[in-house]
């Protein structure tokens, strides 16, 4: 399966690559911290860009052909008041969030050599004027975190997703099951909540 891992491009800087787990290598090799998110964003914040991946681990997670990078935003900001009718762009934003949605585009194609074609909001917030500036600023498709199931015809510009969560082996292979039968699917997810 390929991955995709969207990157908060203010957070990437150039680094070497660090260590990297290798199963059949000796125990207890030497790898690098994992933080919890909180951490993370407060280091960030700070400048550390040792928190996050560094543009030559992505680089070499790109030539893998294993991983995808795309864009999560240049600043993770949020560009949106919240009221009864979901979210709302402010107005002075406007312009804030097409040079962030620009930037984070730029970098990803200077800085790793490919088109950046996929979006994904920032905590899952968006509207219709945002996803509009998306559109314009040359995104394919925008992944938010709403629940639920995405079906061939739905449109790409709201895609949804499968909470994956921990738990027993045959956890995953039940929900492709499940889900990759457009009725069964549609059913489940709305037995459980998920649309």
């Amino acid at each position: 399966m390929k991955a995709t891992i969207f990157v908060i491009t203010s957070w990437t800087v150039e680094g070497k690559e660090r260590s990297l787990w290798n199963p059949e290598g000796p125990p207890g090799a030497e790898l690098p911290p994992v933080l919890r998110h909180g951490e993370v964003k407060k280091k960030a914040a700070q400048g550390d860009g040792s928190v996050a991946l560094n543009w030559n681990e992505l680089r070499a997670m790109e030539a893998s052909g294993r991983v995808d990078i795309q864009s999560h935003t240049h600043f993770h900001r949020d560009y949106f008041s919240s009221g009864q009718g979901g979210f709302k762009l402010c107005p002075d934003s406007r312009e804030l969030l097409k040079e962030d949605l620009l930037r984070a585009k730029e970098l990803i194609k200077t800085r790793l050599s490919k088109k950046c074609r996929y979006l994904s909001w920032p905590w899952g917030r968006y509207e219709s004027e945002a996803q509009s500036l998306a559109e314009s600023s040359g995104f394919e498709a925008q992944v938010t975190t709403e629940k639920g199931v995405n079906y061939p015809g739905g449109g790409v510009a709201a895609i949804k997703r499968i909470v994956a969560k921990s738990g027993e082996k045959s956890w995953f292979s039940r929900r492709l099951s499940i889900y990759s039968r457009r009725t069964l699917g549609h059913i489940y997810s709305r037995i459980s909540g998920k649309i």
